[in-house]
């Protein structure tokens, strides 16, 4: 049992995984629109705000968000000022974690700064990217969560996402190897 505890510990050390619940929304004849608790702006962020998130999220960060603004993905941010407080990532194309197809988007990596929490600025931000992909023509929204992530899956339950499948994902970051192994439960 021991020898089984320490692999088990050393194989989780070097090897990443991880579940995800996918959650699924349609987009149909619905109004997102919620109101912030403070007067914030959301808009589309530019590779100028990206840089400017340096000193928050780090230069490899802002290096990967540089990248995936070159790849056409979308990031959606609110701002307190001149300050981004938040932001959350929505991606048109068919590969990620969960293979879109036909009108979906995908949305994904957000994160609200922690003296903005409980605020409201994650459904807020959410609902406008949902508004957002139902303007360019999407009928479903799909959003992953962690199954440890509790207040996200209840973000979304609250925005009227429903369950609709599950993700295993096994990453061997040192070999440049993933495998994932996706599960939808609805067509």
């Amino acid at each position: 049992m021991l020898i089984t505890e320490l692999i088990k510990r050393i194989l989780c050390s070097i090897i990443y995984f991880n579940k995800f619940i996918i959650f699924e929304k349609l987009l149909f004849d619905t109004d997102f629109f919620s109101k912030l608790k403070k007067n914030y702006t959301v808009r589309i962020a530019n590779e100028i705000d990206i840089k400017n998130m340096k000193d928050i999220i780090g230069s490899r960060r802002v290096n990967l968000f540089l990248r995936r603004l070159k790849e056409n993905k979308l990031c959606m941010i609110a701002l307190d000022g001149d300050k981004i407080v938040y932001y959350r990532w929505l991606n048109f194309d068919k590969e990620n974690l969960v293979t879109l197809r036909e009108k979906e988007v995908y949305l994904f990596d957000a994160y609200t700064w922690p003296a903005y929490r409980r605020q409201g600025i994650h459904t807020a931000v959410t609902a406008a990217c949902l508004t957002f992909a139902k303007e360019k023509g999407c009928e479903k929204a799909l959003v992953v969560a962690s199954v440890r992530n509790y207040s996200a899956q209840k973000t979304l339950k609250n925005l009227g996402f429903k369950k609709m499948g599950k993700v295993n994902l096994i990453r061997i970051p040192w070999l440049n190897w993933e495998y994932k192994l996706v599960k939808r439960l609805t067509l």
